[in-house]
């Protein structure tokens, strides 16, 4: 085995890979709770688009990449982490929570 380092094009498409792989599972799970999600790698930085189908002007852009300590984490769009990708049920169910929305009552 070589001493050199990764080239950085390989760190960069497994990170890339292991991104997408984070927010497809999580894509189910949101799907599960009855959200419409899906999976954007379209040359930006990969990312999950998440919409309440009964409110769709409820709708968020979710992350996934290494935080502090190189943790994988999910992200909202405003930078703010969510969950680790490890608990991806909590992360899912806050999500789900963010864009609930409560009928008004007359």
């Amino acid at each position: 085995m070589s001493d050199q380092p990764t080239p950085r094009p390989l760190v960069a498409l497994a990170r890339r890979t292991t991104a997408i792989a984070h927010l497809t599972r999580l894509a189910v799970l949101l799907k599960d709770r009855g959200l419409e999600a899906g999976v954007k790698a379209d040359g930006r930085m990969p990312h999950l688009v998440v919409t309440n189908p009964g409110a769709r002007q409820l709708t968020e852009t979710i992350y996934a990449g290494p935080g502090f300590a190189d943790v994988w984490r999910f992200w909202w769009s405003w930078h703010e982490p969510i969950d680790t990708v490890d608990d991806d049920r909590e992360a899912a169910e806050r999500i789900a929570r963010v864009l609930s929305f409560a009928e008004q009552r007359r």
